[in-house]
């Protein structure tokens, strides 16, 4: 687990992609992750972390499975191509 202070040595930051629609979940998530010093981004649909997943790297998603889009095949289809998160999870 790479720490902000390891960032400010010049080691890359752990980013995490946080797919959450519900507001307080999310922002709880978020903050605590942020905490322990992670980057994350947080978006509340599946749309949406499908943008960000197919422009930027992420080293970690956490995802409500319930966003998923219906059939789930886009994000497995992303999550291959796109520049993050390349190992099947």
């Amino acid at each position: 687990m790479l720490k902000s202070e390891d960032s400010r040595r010049g080691l890359k930051a752990v980013r995490i992609l946080l797919v959450e629609d519900d507001f307080m979940l999310g922002e709880a998530v978020r903050d605590g992750l942020r905490q322990e010093g992670y980057v994350v981004d947080w978006v509340q649909d599946g749309d949406t972390a499908l943008a960000a997943l197919s422009t930027t790297a992420f080293s970690a998603l956490l995802l409500d499975l319930a966003l998923l889009p219906q059939p789930a095949r886009p994000l497995r289809v992303v999550m291959k191509r796109g520049p993050s998160l390349r190992r099947r999870l």
